[in-house]
């Protein structure tokens, strides 16, 4: 819903089921998540669950991303029956809520780097806001978290960030989402580690390449919710 204390939850919720995964005897455990999409309505015809924004959608799948899961699930897809105020993303007549055409676009821009990203091992993660996010028992202090990655540092103009350390093999990446307010962007700042002679990024539908053979840095915009996921060439 946007407020701290349920972020919080989220977060910590999100970091125990990945934790979990990671220490988990069985092989091949796979994990999933239902992202509500809309709300739902009462007998009495009122919305009672707040519809969610775009940016709070991107949000939610991003930080699934972010920790790793295999499943991204729609709740709920299809209205079940007719309702005064449908919030469902298919109404019963075949009409889409506005919700539809955000979520289509999401999905669209994850499948540029999903199969790539699903390589990719979540090794760590950590926040640049401690204050609002950091559990010691599920995440890894940042200056530790900057130590072993292929990262020197961040500026951001938004203030909190998750930071998810990846790899595969020999390959190193991060994940970095905006988690600062789910209807604002910012500018972030990436400083590379001197053994990173380049980088693809991607984020927002697009592929890029960056080479830092002459600059260790690259700005990026993260619109809200949206995250970046980042490949290093040593």
């Amino acid at each position: 819903q946007g407020d701290n204390v349920s972020k919080q939850k989220y977060v910590y919720n999100m970091q125990l089921i990945n934790k979990t995964v990671a220490n988990s005897s069985v092989s091949n455990l796979k994990t999933a998540i239902y992202v509500q999409t809309g709300g739902w309505q009462e007998q009495s015809g009122s919305i009672t669950a707040t519809v969610p924004t775009k940016g709070q959608l991107e949000l939610v799948y991003s930080t699934a991303l972010a920790y790793g899961f295999d499943s991204i699930l729609a709740f709920s897809y299809y209205q079940a029956s007719e309702m005064t105020n449908p919030t469902a993303l298919v109404n019963t007549d075949g009409s889409h809520h506005q919700n539809y055409a955000y979520v289509q676009k999401i999905i669209a821009d994850l499948k540029g780097y999903d199969k790539i990203l699903r390589k990719f091992t979540c090794d760590a993660t950590t926040y640049n806001n401690t204050n609002d996010y950091m559990n010691s028992a599920t995440t890894e202090s940042y200056n530790n978290f900057i130590n072993n990655s292929i990262l020197n540092g961040i500026s951001a103009s938004s203030s909190k960030l998750i930071f998810t350390r990846l790899s595969n093999g020999n390959e190193k990446a991060v994940y970095i989402c905006n988690m600062n307010d789910t209807s604002a962007s910012g500018n972030v700042t990436y400083s590379f580690d001197s053994s990173v002679k380049a980088i693809v990024v991607f984020t927002n539908g697009t592929r890029t390449f960056y080479d830092l053979t002459s600059s260790k840095s690259v700005t990026l915009n993260l619109g809200a919710g949206q995250g970046a996921f980042i490949i290093a060439s040593v």
